[in-house]
């Protein structure tokens, strides 16, 4: 069902800003990003920015939890 949505973005950006990483544990990756495309339903333009902290958990070398943070 997210496709319908997605697939209506016409322009995507997004620029790294810092990573962190915590031991073997974790590691975090902040970015921006901006979007812009056409809404499907209403055809009204929609144009977004906003900055990201994703914090990927670790257990035994494999990804376990994938948090997203906005500020």
């Amino acid at each position: 069902g997210m496709t319908y949505y997605l697939g209506s973005h016409t322009e995507y950006e997004a620029t790294l800003l810092d990573t962190f990483i915590f031991n073997n544990t974790a590691i975090a990756v902040r970015y921006r990003h901006h979007a812009k495309g056409i809404h499907p339903q209403n055809q009204q333009q929609i144009e977004y920015t906003s900055t990201i902290m994703d914090l990927l958990e670790i257990e035994k070398g494999k990804i376990v939890m994938i948090r997203k943070y906005h500020e």
